[in-house]
């Protein structure tokens, strides 16, 4: 007797990578989101500005810094600071380095 529907474990683990591949997009959006709304209220409750002026201040806050990360995001891709990181912690770990030798003497010369 075949069950048609597969099995819970693999849907609840996609569903759990999923959460989990996303999470790492709101939790920046979250800090961004705070700072806004924490400038907005101060905006707001230290008299500098009406409520629709202190939400435009949070929203500038908040698509300011969103900015600023897709800018500083461009330039680390950029200047290939990713790749000089990624070099220089394979360089320092001795098991990296040995494999890393292991393969270039199969390489065919």
């Amino acid at each position: 007797m075949g069950d048609s529907r597969p099995p819970l474990g693999p849907r609840l683990g996609r569903v759990h990578a999923l959460r989990n591949r996303g999470a790492v997009y709101t939790e920046g959006l979250r800090t961004s989101l705070q700072a806004g709304l924490l400038g907005a209220g101060v905006a707001k409750g230290a008299g500098f500005t009406d409520t629709a002026w202190a939400t435009y201040f949070g929203l500038a806050i908040l698509l300011g810094i969103e900015l600023a990360k897709v800018l500083l995001g461009w330039l680390d891709y950029r200047f290939h600071v990713i790749q000089t990181e990624q070099r220089i912690a394979a360089e320092a770990s001795p098991v990296t380095m040995r494999m890393v030798h292991a393969l270039e003497a199969l390489v065919p010369k």
